[in-house]
């Protein structure tokens, strides 16, 4: 039951993700957010597939943000159930191709598995 009720959360914490960046996101038309939910939505079936491929069950939210100064990046939750938040810049996104998006996110599927799995390390 408790489980069932991780997973609820967790996944109603995507949708509320997925929603700020899709509406949130300043000074950009309809069809630019319906873009962007589009490759947020590519992005997260990508972690999808990379999670199963590294058996990392930690849930990873993508979210495409105007600015990351470190192009990309993975933050740890703020609660010990909550996802771990994947931030992508928006224009870094851009210029890299479907290759190197994905080994891009496998390098910041790394820190999460290192976080779940050697936590003393951050």
């Amino acid at each position: 039951m408790r489980s069932e009720l991780d997973l609820v959360r967790r996944s109603l914490f995507s949708l509320i993700i997925l929603t700020m960046v899709v509406f949130a996101t300043p000074g950009s038309s309809a069809a630019e957010r319906a873009g962007s939910s589009a490759m947020v939505e590519k992005l997260q079936l990508v972690v999808a597939d990379l999670k199963e491929r590294l058996e990392l069950p930690a849930p990873v939210v993508v979210s495409i943000v105007p600015s990351n100064k470190l192009m990309m990046s993975v933050e740890a939750p703020s609660d010990e159930n909550g996802p771990f938040l994947l931030s992508i810049d928006a224009s870094f996104l851009t210029t890299l191709s479907d290759d190197e998006i994905e080994a891009a996110i496998a390098h910041e599927l790394g820190h999460v598995w290192v976080f779940t799995h050697h936590p003393y390390l951050q």
